[in-house]
């Protein structure tokens, strides 16, 4: 929950393992769509908590990197240069972070587990598999956007209004393969 975001234990074990890169993320949606921890119009009474985790990484030297990507407009502005500036990667329009399973399946990323491929192998490059994920979340990227989102200068340029799987009413329970064709050429959203 919002009131609830300890990150001690995490320290603890960036020290203990000498860990030197941390990947985080804002959603972890179940099946449902529905955030069992917060919800997509309470991110933004989290980025305090987000980026004191981030200068104590900082602090041990240790990297980090938003995998999911940011409504910009919650963040101070303050807080946003310097996420910005000590990120590996820190945005406001979501890129596939290309999750590969132990059976070398891929999805999206974690909560969009339905952006799946059955063999990650069958793309020739990983700029061929981006694109290919960038394409499959093309037809709803700016569905289900909320507030004053469509009016925004950032909206579509540098911001879609924060993480989709957030926004998606119902995630399907089962993936479905999207087959992957050699001769696809499918431009990488931005």
């Amino acid at each position: 929950s919002p009131g609830n975001l300890e990150y001690d234990y995490l320290l603890q074990g960036l020290e203990r393992y000498s860990i030197q890169a941390v990947r985080y993320d804002l959603s972890r949606p179940g099946r449902s769509a529905v955030n069992r921890h917060f919800a997509a119009d309470e991110t933004r009474l989290i980025w305090g908590r987000i980026v004191a985790f981030a200068r104590e990484c900082e602090s041990r030297g240790v990297s980090t990197g938003l995998d999911c990507c940011a409504r910009l407009c919650e963040i101070p502005q303050q807080d946003l240069r310097y996420l910005r500036r000590i990120s590996t990667k820190f945005t406001g329009i979501c890129h596939p972070s290309i999750d590969i399973h132990p059976d070398l399946s891929a999805s999206y990323c974690l909560p969009l587990h339905d952006l799946h491929v059955q063999d990650i192998t069958a793309f020739s490059d990983s700029r061929q598999a981006m694109e290919h994920f960038a394409g499959l979340a093309k037809k709803f990227r700016f569905e289900n956007t909320g507030g004053d989102c469509p009016d925004c200068s950032m909206f579509k340029r540098i911001c879609q209004s924060g993480c989709m799987a957030l926004r998606r009413p119902a995630i399907p329970k089962t993936p479905s393969y999207h087959p992957v064709k050699q001769t696809e050429s499918v431009q990488y959203a931005n």
